[in-house]
C-alpha cells in the first residue's frame, strides 16, 4: 500500500538516511501526515532516535493549532471576547501556511534528489515479496476494471450506481447547503445542557436524519456494487472489444449486454 519500491519513496529512503539534520529531512518529516510519515520511516528500517528528532519541529504545526482552539473558546460563551475570533483565525492561517510550506518544501527536495540522486536510489534493493504482490495486484485490477466497464454492466446494475450516486448528492447537498435546517447550531464552547436542553439528539433535525439515510443507504449500495463487482471479476475471461467480454459463468454471461 504505501509503495516500498517506487521511485518516491525510495528518494525518501536516501534522503531520510543521511547523517545529520537538514532541512529536506525535517520538511518530509513534518510536512507529510504524522503517524502514517513515521510508520513508513520504521517499514523502511530508518532508525528510530535521528526520526524522532528530525520530527520535533512539527511544533510549529502544533502550537498555532492549539491557540486556534484556545481562541475559539475564549470568543464563545462565557467569555464572548471578540479579539479571540480573529486571533483564532489569524493561527489557522499560519497553521495552513507552515503546512503547505512544508510540503512545498519536501516536494522540491523530492524533485532535487531524484535528479541528483539516481545511483543511490538504484542501488536500494527492490523488496521481492511487494514486487510480486504488486504485480498480482495490478493484474487484479486490469480485470476488475475491463469487467467493471459502463458499457458491459448489466442495465439494473448501471442504474443501481446513478441511484446510489444520486443519493450521496442530495446527501452532501443538504449537509453542505442546508445544514441549519439539518442541524441545531451548537459550537465548541456550547454544552448539552444549555444549546441542547439537555437533549443531545436533538442536535440532529428531521432533514439531517434524512441525509444520514441517504448516505447510508448510498454506502450500502456502493459496498454491495463491489461485492457484486469482484465476484464478476473472478469469472472474467477476456475481451475481444469494449463492448464484448466474455465470462467463464453460464449465467453471469447473461448480464453481458453489447451497445
Amino acid at each position: 500500500m504505501v509503495g516500498v519500491n517506487s521511485n518516491m519513496i525510495r528518494t525518501m529512503k536516501v534522503i531520510l538516511s543521511r547523517p545529520g539534520m537538514s532541512i529536506a529531512k525535517c520538511s518530509i518529516l513534518v510536512g507529510g501526515p504524522d503517524w502514517p510519515t513515521s510508520v513508513l520511516c520504521g517499514i523502511m528500517g530508518l532508525d528510530l532516535i535521528p526520526i524522532l528528532i528530525g520530527t520535533l519541529p512539527v511544533s510549529l504545526l502544533i502550537f498555532p493549532t492549539c491557540l486556534s482552539g484556545v481562541f475559539v473558546y475564549l470568543s464563545g460563551e462565557p467569555h464572548n471576547y471578540e479579539w479571540a475570533s480573529t486571533l483564532s483565525t489569524v493561527c489557522i492561517s499560519a497553521t495552513g501556511m507552515a503546512q503547505s510550506g512544508s510540503m512545498v518544501v519536501a516536494a522540491f527536495y523530492l524533485e532535487k534528489a531524484m535528479a541528483e540522486e539516481k545511483d543511490a536510489i538504484a542501488a536500494i534493493p527492490i523488496d521481492e515479496e511487494v514486487a510480486a504482490a504488486d504485480e498480482r495486484q495490478k493484474a487484479l485490477d486490469e480485470k476488475f476494471n475491463k469487467a467493471t466497464k459502463w458499457q458491459v454492466l448489466p442495465c439494473w446494475m448501471r442504474y443501481w450506481m446513478i441511484t446510489s450516486t444520486l443519493l450521496m448528492t442530495v446527501s452532501c447537498y443538504m449537509v453542505m447547503g442546508f445544514s441549519s435546517i439539518c442541524f441545531s447550531p451548537f459550537a465548541m464552547s456550547d454544552t448539552v445542557d444549555k444549546a441542547l436542553g439537555g437533549d443531545p439528539w436533538s442536535l440532529v433535525k428531521g432533514p439531517g436524519y434524512v441525509s444520514i439515510a441517504l448516505f447510508l443507504i448510498s454506502s450500502l449500495m456502493q459496498y454491495v456494487f463491489y461485492k457484486w463487482a469482484g465476484n464478476r471479476a473472478k469469472h472474467f475471461v477476456g475481451d475481444k472489444d469494449e463492448g464484448d467480454v466474455s465470462f467463464s459463468n453460464s449465467n453471469t454471461a447473461q448480464d453481458n449486454t453489447r451497445l
